[in-house]
């Protein structure tokens, strides 16, 4: 868990060749086999996932001494 953390702070994820990039207001996720998900603490086992984008739906905080010391460049 510990390397994977650190893989999405340093964001080599992204450069993964098992990582695509899309951006989109929806997305389904279909499989043949059951997918386990958590969402929001809530574990969800499925074949299909639906996700959309609710505009203004929730507030993001920006605070860039914060992410600072996430990041630990603070």
């Amino acid at each position: 868990m510990m390397q994977l953390i650190a893989g999405i702070k340093y964001a080599l994820h992204e450069k993964s060749n098992k990582t695509r990039k899309y951006q989109s207001n929806r997305i389904k996720i279909e499989s043949e086999t059951s997918i386990e998900c958590n969402i929001d603490g809530e574990r969800l086992i499925a074949n299909t996932f639906s996700i959309e984008v609710i505009p203004k739906g929730i507030q993001v905080y920006y605070n860039q001494e914060l992410i600072n010391k996430i990041t630990m460049k603070g």
